[in-house]
């Protein structure tokens, strides 16, 4: 079993949308609420404006209002009982609603009525997910692809199929991602995790080799590159790229001593078998950053494995 930790860069991005985002929805919901007021100020005007009703409905769902928002759609089902549009929006509310089964029944007649579209497939899948059939679910996620491929749903179909242990659909669907969507190490990491499971070691290799082609991420692909030589029997060339990989992470730090920088060479360190040096380098790195938690679950982790051998010889 690989021991993977996630990127630090990636860990500083989500810290950083997440500070990002509380400045969007801030402002989105004051954007809604003047979208909500305009909507609200033409069905004054005329309460039977079906395209008011679905507009307000749509803003009152987004704006964290879905007892509003349905509200508003019962109206247009009474106004405009054939308009498809009712349905997916109907599906989207009672899901945040948690009326799982009803959100289904609305998204399933709006797939029927329309063809779907890729949002429709795709939170119908995620419903059936959630209600233990995945089978149903993949099959959703495959039509959403097949309407608007996108990163998420790559990545979601992906996990599911790794859950039912389709690993080789897995691969091929990661691959397929890479080819439509272009580079992605959001892509690459799990494509090469796939084809480690199923021991196609020759594949990963070659995997890993597109990525290092790029330059991109290649501290961290020589580690994975290494670890992947050692499981086909290749230990000098393992040894190789595990040291490769150590020059790299001197050289990036040396250019740039951020604590990411540091956090990538701890785990060079580890690949190599040196926890106190690893050791060294996340407690400057958490020194200058506090709250990095991969840097934090990584010491962690360290520890852990120091203290085992003590309570295997107390037993």
């Amino acid at each position: 079993m690989l021991t993977r930790f996630p990127y630090t860069a990636l860990a500083i991005l989500a810290v950083s949308c997440v500070c990002v985002a509380g400045s969007v929805t801030s402002l989105a919901h004051e954007g809604l609420s003047h979208d909500i007021e305009r909507e609200t100020q033409s069905l004054v005007e005329d309460p039977s404006d079906v395209e008011a009703l679905l507009r307000r409905a749509h803003y009152y769902r987004l704006d964290g209002q879905p007892e509003k928002a349905l509200a508003d759609l019962q109206q247009v089902t009474r106004l405009a009982p054939d308009d498809a549009r009712v349905h997916i929006e109907k599906g989207f509310t009672l899901a945040a609603l948690g009326r799982n089964t009803d959100a289904e029944t609305e998204l399933t007649a709006f797939i029927s009525q329309t063809g779907g579209t890729s949002t429709a497939h795709a939170e119908r899948a995620r419903l059936r997910a959630g209600t233990g059939r995945p089978d149903l679910a993949i099959a959703d996620l495959d039509a959403a692809i097949g309407l608007g491929p996108s990163l998420e749903l790559y990545l979601e179909r992906g996990r599911l199929l790794e859950s039912q242990t389709r690993y080789a659909e897995a691969a091929t669907g990661y691959r397929e991602g890479l080819t439509r969507l272009g580079e992605s190490p959001l892509l690459r990491r799990p494509l090469v995790a796939a084809l480690i499971v199923l021991e196609r070691y020759d594949d990963a290799l070659t995997a890993i080799d597109a990525a290092l082609a790029r330059g991109q991420l290649e501290t961290q692909w020589l580690v994975e590159r290494a670890e992947v030589l050692e499981r086909m029997g290749r230990a000098e060339d393992a040894q190789k790229a595990r040291l490769r990989a150590l020059t790299n992470a001197n050289e990036s730090l040396g250019k740039h001593p951020t604590s990411a920088n540091l956090v990538t060479r701890a785990k060079v360190h580890l690949a190599l078998g040196d926890p106190p040096a690893a050791r060294r380098d996340l407690e400057q790195a958490l020194r200058n950053s506090p709250q990095m938690e991969n840097a934090k679950a990584m010491l962690s982790a360290i520890e852990a494995e120091a203290e085992q051998p003590e309570v295997e010889e107390q037993r």
